[in-house]
């Protein structure tokens, strides 16, 4: 093979070794380049990777946190309905007595107020067309079953019609049976 003889000036073949150079320095920024980009996406992927992993770490205790804290409320709300338990345990069940009250009220009686108060003790008030209908309410009122005393004033009995009247009661203790 026969040597081919370089006949270019030596300005060309400086600009020629220049422009290699400057080719060669292109391809080495650019392999740079991309190969920083993959490595800054894949350190990019792994971050979110631990984020996400520290995302579910932070969201398992707090959902353990809020088990902790449900505990706490059923427990809270366990001895409240305790105490609530033993307030009704001392209650007593007035809806039964209730109707047998109403039961023992004659046709002609009115009442205007029925009060109870804490000390075992109910007030009556009302209008009765005839005293015999006052009198026949206080017999019936005697007959329950927890009527402890039945008491009214004298002055109910003075007239003969439409007799305005007031009765107190004294109520019996409620007996465990009772309630």
């Amino acid at each position: 093979m026969r040597p081919y003889p370089n006949i270019l000036p030596p300005e060309k073949k400086d600009t020629l070794r220049l422009g290699l150079i400057m080719a060669y320095l292109q391809t080495v920024v650019m392999f740079v380049f991309i190969t920083a980009f993959f490595v800054g996406g894949i350190l990019f992927s792994v971050r979110m990777i631990y984020a996400g992993n520290d995302e579910a770490l932070k969201q398992s205790t707090t959902e353990s946190d809020g088990a902790d804290d449900a505990a706490t409320e059923i427990q809270r709300l366990n001895a409240y309905l305790k105490r609530i338990d033993g307030i009704t345990a001392d209650a007593t069940a007035w809806s039964d007595r209730l109707a047998e009250f109403g039961r023992a009220v004659p046709a002609g009686i009115q009442l205007q107020n029925v009060s109870f108060s804490p000390s075992s003790k109910i007030n009556i008030i009302g209008l009765a067309a005839h005293r015999d209908d006052l009198l026949l309410l206080q017999e019936r009122l005697a007959r329950l079953s927890y009527v402890k005393e039945v008491s009214s004033p004298l002055s109910n009995l003075f007239q003969k019609k439409d007799v305005k009247f007031e009765i107190n009661m004294t109520v019996k203790p409620p007996t465990p049976a009772a309630k």
